[in-house]
This record gives C-alpha cells, sequence and structure tokens, in this order.
C-alpha cells in the first residue's frame, strides 16, 4: 500500500498528490510514468511522474480527473492509501548535450512538462518556458515554472492573465528573431503539438512531442524521416483503442490489416483463451470495433 501524504488542489479539476513511495523516487527520471491503481477491483492508469523528493522517498503526480478511477482517486485525503504504484516506466526525457531548449506546456500537459525544464535546467542548459491555458482561472504551476526558466512567458485564450494568444506565437516571434534552440519540447493537447511542430519545421528546429495522449503501451510509433513528416505517427499492433466512426478508410496498408480491421483481411479476430460457445460473437462483435 501506497500513503498519500501531500494533496493539493491546483485548480477545480487538476489535483496534485504526494505518494510515498521511496524507491520510485530514488530511480525515477523526468519524462518516466508510474501505473496506479487504487484497488485490488481498480483498472490500471498510468501517469507521468511531475517531480519526485529522493530525501522524503515521495512521488508527485498531477493529475486531471476525467474518469471513474481519476474522479476516485481525487477523492482520497492525505493518509489515505492507493493499492498500487508501480514504475519508474518508460524511457526518460534525454537532456544532455542541450545548450539552449525552449519546452511549450499546454493546459494540463504543464505538469509533465515542468520536470523535463528542470532537468534540462539542471543539465545546464539555458530553458525558455511558454506556457497557455484557456483562462487565469485554470493556470498551473506558474511559480515553479519560473522558478526553472530563464524566461517564462504565459499565454491565455481569452486574455485574461498573461499574453492574449496561442503558444505558438511568442515560439514563433523568437524563432523569426533568430533565437537558436538546441530542442523545442512540446507537451500538451494533440492539436497544440501538431501545431508547435508545423512553427518550428520552417526553422529546422529539432521538436519533439508527448504521445501521451494517444499512445497505448508500446503501439505506437514515429514516423522515419523518409516515410513521413516529423509530425506524423503510426499505430502498430493492436492498442486498445476505439477506430474513429467510418474505419480506417482513410488510413495505409498497414493499419487497414490490423487485428480486428474490418477493410483488412482479419475480419474475425481470435477470441481470448476460453470464448466460445453461446455469447462468443458478441465478444467478436466487440473486438472488430477495436484497433
Amino acid at each position: 500500500m501506497y500513503k498519500i501524504v501531500r494533496k493539493k488542489e491546483l485548480n477545480a479539476a487538476v489535483t496534485l498528490m504526494e505518494i510515498e513511495a521511496p524507491f520510485i523516487a530514488r530511480k525515477a527520471r523526468a519524462g518516466q510514468f508510474i501505473i496506479f491503481r487504487i484497488d485490488e477491483m481498480g483498472e490500471r492508469v498510468p501517469l507521468t511522474i511531475a517531480g519526485c523528493d529522493r530525501e522524503k522517498g515521495t512521488v508527485t503526480i498531477i493529475f486531471q480527473k476525467v474518469g471513474f478511477s481519476t474522479i476516485a482517486l481525487g477523492k482520497l485525503n492525505e493518509g489515505d492509501c492507493i493499492r498500487d504504484f508501480v514504475g519508474p516506466l518508460g524511457k526518460p526525457t534525454p537532456v544532455e548535450g542541450k545548450k539552449k531548449v525552449c519546452v511549450v506546456g499546454g493546459g494540463v500537459g504543464c505538469a509533465i512538462a515542468l520536470p523535463s525544464a528542470a532537468a534540462f535546467k539542471e543539465a545546464g542548459a539555458e530553458v525558455t518556458v511558454i506556457v497557455g491555458f484557456r483562462s487565469k482561472d485554470i493556470v498551473i504551476l506558474e511559480e515553479e515554472f519560473k522558478a526553472v526558466a530563464d524566461r517564462m512567458i504565459l499565454m491565455t485564450d481569452d486574455g485574461s492573465y498573461g499574453r492574449h494568444g496561442l503558444v505558438t506565437q511568442p515560439l514563433k516571434e523568437l524563432l523569426e528573431a533568430g533565437e537558436q534552440f538546441d530542442e523545442v519540447l512540446a507537451i500538451g493537447p494533440i492539436p497544440m503539438m501538431k501545431f508547435v511542430s508545423l512553427t518550428t519545421l520552417p526553422f529546422g528546429v529539432h521538436t519533439s512531442v508527448s504521445l501521451n495522449p494517444i499512445m497505448v503501451d508500446r503501439y505506437v510509433r514515429r514516423l522515419p524521416c523518409h516515410r513521413g513528416r516529423r509530425d506524423q505517427v503510426r499505430l502498430c499492433g493492436r492498442p486498445r483503442v476505439r477506430r474513429p466512426q467510418g474505419g480506417l478508410r482513410g488510413a495505409d496498408e498497414a493499419q487497414r490489416r490490423l487485428p480486428g480491421s474490418r477493410s483488412g483481411s482479419n475480419r474475425n479476430p481470435r477470441l481470448p483463451h476460453g470464448c466460445h460457445g453461446q455469447g462468443a460473437h458478441q465478444v467478436r462483435r466487440l473486438l472488430s470495433w477495436q484497433i
């Protein structure tokens, strides 16, 4: 069991928690994640590590209460325990060799961007931070970003705080002014990351994005340069995500032939072990609607 030692509501929908997990705190690095489970009947939910205190043996997570498990986690208080807390998992953010970087965060994605910005700063890089929110009411981690950034620009969509506009605007201004970044790291909503990549493309700046919103285990990978643009990714294998309405008509041949795809050759995916007889056709139908 893992105890909640600190809880803080960052805004109405986003919560910060410190979990007592000394073995994870000892090895965790920026960009890695954990998987938690509230109880023995709960689902396994991945969350990126937002920070760790090796002396206290705690790991910080920041999450948005949008689903059953995150809402249930948000109802727990300091002193309560959760069943499982596994990690650190995944590859850490590569920070070595970077002298000047720009970290772009959007919304709750700023919780993931903060430890990466801190890691770049600790590695000796000059860090520019650009963060964006819809309005002043949902701004999070402002002071924490100021502590690790050499230069910080805060944007709001409605102009209620900071500068009015999108995060791509100051990024483009800096690049047009001749700023030379070794790396631009964008973390946030998928449209935001896409347009950050498109903004840096004409300037030839190496840009990395977080695939957390669409990634399921090992099933997402970036396309090599000779097979697609930098902002293109491809699903591999069989991730447990529902297909968009209309199927995969517009997908490439590799995706159309994924198990369970009606447009591929395998129209009847193999059933789980022991699933035969009455009701098996219902399970087959369910699986056919998943990639």
